[in-house]
């Protein structure tokens, strides 16, 4: 029995050294060089990116208690904003992007508590959350992820850290037990990581080379706007929004403010086929107008400001457009931070 507890323990060292190698090395060389010679996940010391729930679940304790900083969660449309650019235009902010692909508000909601988890945003001096979203963004996890539980909620699952208790994720250790925990099953988030990252490979290549498929075909003889209405109508199911992600994003909304932080909701841009023909769009609209209406929450509408040309689907934007979307939250946030230091003054 010793000697197979022996194994067993030699296996996991071993496994856990073959596996910590290449990431001591690689944290040496970002820290040698700097984090832009070698990237993960895109993220930044002075800026971080999270893209996926992987990294929103348990890469955010790179966040730290900089008094004035600026958190934008949403979805994958959102990641068009990029916060070295918006960075160079706030001096002394530190912008971070944690939008999560897929997200919905259930799941922007759980991104804002990670955050909050790790930040105290009471003692920042300046704290602006930059809530991003549009009508894919409102739906119900039934629909978007199959499941009750957001992808999220399944990647606090999938390494035991966490249990679910009454349909609730909740965490199985506390205090520095989490901290500790987290950190010893970093190796194999690593090794589950690569092995996203080669399964997503291979997937794009095979839809590249798939080109002659079906599904291309009938994409190609059909308009943008026909195909995507189409899509949408099969995703939704023929079934509209529902009250409980409008319900989410309020809450997280109200209880970003009760702790001092700066809200804005922004609107991002759809093309015109779907602000006219989409049956959810006016829906959206109104849902939104009336959570936008508290006049503690600034609201930046860009549904409309990018054109048709500059649209890969019915909700992402050309990479090239990134720039000037970037711009323009940077110019709106430069607005609502003056106006809230005017009104700290008062």
């Amino acid at each position: 029995m010793s000697r197979l507890l022996l194994k067993i323990v030699g296996w996991f060292f071993l496994y856990y050294v073959v596996l910590s190698i290449p990431s001591v090395v690689t944290e040496a060389t970002r820290s040698r060089f700097g984090s832009d010679v070698v990237y993960i996940h895109d993220d930044y010391p002075t800026s971080i990116y999270a893209d996926t729930p992987q990294f929103a679940v348990y890469g955010l304790n790179k966040l730290d208690g900089y008094p004035d900083q600026v958190f934008i969660v949403g979805g994958s449309a959102a990641r068009a904003f990029k916060p070295r650019d918006i960075m160079k235009e706030l001096p002394g902010y530190k912008v971070h992007n944690l939008c999560v692909d897929g997200a919905n508000a259930t799941e922007i909601k759980q991104s804002s508590d990670l955050i909050e988890s790790r930040v105290d945003l009471r003692r920042l001096h300046s704290a602006v959350f930059v809530v991003s979203g549009q009508f894919p963004t409102f739906l119900d996890n039934e629909r978007e992820y199959h499941a009750d539980l957001t992808n999220i909620d399944q990647e606090k699952l999938r390494f035991y850290l966490y249990r679910l208790d009454k349909g609730h994720v909740i965490p199985v250790f506390t205090g520095p037990l989490m901290t500790a925990a987290a950190f010893l099953v970093r190796p194999f988030m690593w090794m589950y990581t690569l092995k996203f990252n080669i399964s997503n490979g291979v997937e794009e290549a095979r839809e590249w080379l798939d080109d002659l498929s079906q599904h291309q075909r009938e994409k190609e003889r059909a308009s943008k706007a026909e195909y995507y209405n189409a899509y949408r109508l099969s995703q939704y199911q023929n079934r509209g929004l529902t009250d409980d992600q409008f319900n989410d994003l309020r809450d997280m909304i109200h209880r970003l403010i009760a702790l001092n932080a700066v809200v804005i909701y922004v609107d991002l841009p759809v093309p015109g086929f779907v602000r006219k023909n989409q049956f959810l769009y006016d829906d959206y609209r109104q849902r939104v107008k009336v959570i936008t209406g508290d006049p503690a929450v600034h609201h930046l509408d860009l549904g409309s400001w990018a054109p048709d040309d500059q649209f890969i689907d019915d909700s992402h934007t050309e990479p090239e457009f990134s720039d000037r979307l970037s711009a323009e939250l940077a110019r709106y946030l430069k607005t609502v931070i003056r106006q809230s230091a005017q009104g700290r003054s008062h």
